[in-house]
């Protein structure tokens, strides 16, 4: 399927409500989540503290699948207004896990230096 169908492809009321669903999700509420989670991974007690690291790193998989879906199902934009590739969910996906992975490892430091 080349961008021009891809782009002019209409979508129902409920699809075209549920893709601003996911790109709100991937875009703000889920960061959102990851913020909550680091801040709680610092004030937690010692017992629940590997429950919120799953907890943080299924939510930036889910946020990284809701890139995908957006790209994919959804035909989602990227930052340049053209349709995002998968290229772009590749990149955006490592950015998050990069960026993620700083602020875990610093919210764990902060928890550490707390004690």
């Amino acid at each position: 399927m080349d961008q021009e169908s891809r782009q002019e492809t209409p979508q129902s009321p409920k699809n075209e409500a549920l893709a601003r669903m996911v790109r709100l999700t991937w875009k703000t509420l889920g960061m959102m989540v990851i913020i909550l989670l680091l801040i709680l991974i610092v004030i937690a007690s010692p017992g629940s503290v590997l429950v919120l690291d799953v907890l943080f790193w299924l939510a930036v998989a889910g946020i990284a699948l809701a890139r995908f879906m957006d790209a994919q199902v959804f035909h989602g934009l990227a930052t340049d207004e053209k349709p995002a590739t998968v290229k772009d969910v590749v990149n955006y996906t490592l950015g998050l896990t990069m960026m993620s992975g700083f602020f875990w490892i610093l919210a764990h430091a902060l928890k550490n230096r707390l004690q």
